[in-house]
């Protein structure tokens, strides 16, 4: 009867012990899954930073590209103001001089 008491212990021990086993081995399964999602998450979020970085960086050349045009748009703009100032004055030196010539073409008519 203790034999068969003790072996039933046994018995008992082992299978719980195999239930144990079984179950931390499932256990281990699942958080190698969830280490796996979170390998692979990681390396997507890291893909997307690199992306965002490589973004900005084409972003910021763009906006540099830009102020530069804008500074020579700019700088055309004074240049073109002056050049319509300088015509300006030319036309009226121009029309000053049509005006005088034409009072000096006058002292000849008969």
């Amino acid at each position: 009867q203790r034999l068969q008491s003790g072996s039933q212990s046994a018995l008992e021990t082992m299978q719980s012990s195999l239930d144990k086993s079984q179950e931390t081995q499932q256990k281990v399964k699942a958080t190698r899954e969830a280490l796996l999602a979170i390998i692979t998450a990681t390396q997507t979020i890291n893909q997307m930073n690199a992306e965002i970085a490589a973004a900005a960086h084409e972003q910021s050349e763009v906006s540099a590209d830009i102020s530069v045009r804008v500074n020579e748009v700019n700088e055309h703009t004074g240049q073109l103001a002056q050049a319509s100032a300088d015509n300006k004055h030319g036309c009226k030196i121009l029309n000053d001089k049509t005006d005088r010539l034409e009072k000096l073409v006058g002292q000849f008519r008969l």
